[in-house]
């Protein structure tokens, strides 16, 4: 995964407004950030029912400690 990747779903997890956007305006939620074709279909295809689901399957990452499972 790119390092814009990771960077959304790490403040995704964290900042619930973010999360909001992400999930209801992909588009803007993703604008800033490097992504694939492929990263920019996962992140715009989430709803608030599968995010916790998409980011236990990622697996535990470090960046400034793990990502936080059951956030949505």
């Amino acid at each position: 995964m790119s390092e814009g990747f990771e960077s959304i779903v790490e403040r995704a997890v964290k900042d619930e407004e973010f999360r909001k956007l992400l999930i209801t305006d992909p588009q803007k939620g993703m604008e800033g950030y490097t992504l694939t074709k492929e990263e920019q279909k996962m992140l715009s295809g989430l709803t608030e029912e599968t995010f916790d689901q998409f980011v236990g399957g990622l697996g535990p990452r470090t960046t400034q400690g793990k990502w936080i499972h059951g956030a949505g």
